[in-house]
């Protein structure tokens, strides 16, 4: 358990959020710092500079009906 002191003016307008968000006050915060946390150990862990280019293409495939049987397909058909 971590305790948090907010200045009144803060919390008074982290609760107002909350309550537009239909959640508590207590799960906002909690998700606000998972989301902090995990960004932060993710870039701390990607030592490698990724090029613009590739950074460009993360995720393309993503939402691709492509398969990698397609993909195995194409290649035995032009190499053979």
């Amino acid at each position: 358990m971590i305790t948090l002191n907010l200045n009144p003016e803060v919390e008074s307008n982290l609760r107002m959020i909350a309550r537009q968000a239909r959640t508590s006050a207590d799960e906002l915060v909690c998700r606000i710092v998972n989301e902090y946390v995990e960004k932060q150990t993710h870039t701390e862990c990607s030592d490698t500079v990724i090029p613009p280019i590739t950074k460009s293409l993360i995720g393309v495939i993503k939402s691709s009906t492509f398969k990698e049987s397609d993909y195995q397909n194409y290649l035995w058909n032009k190499y053979l």
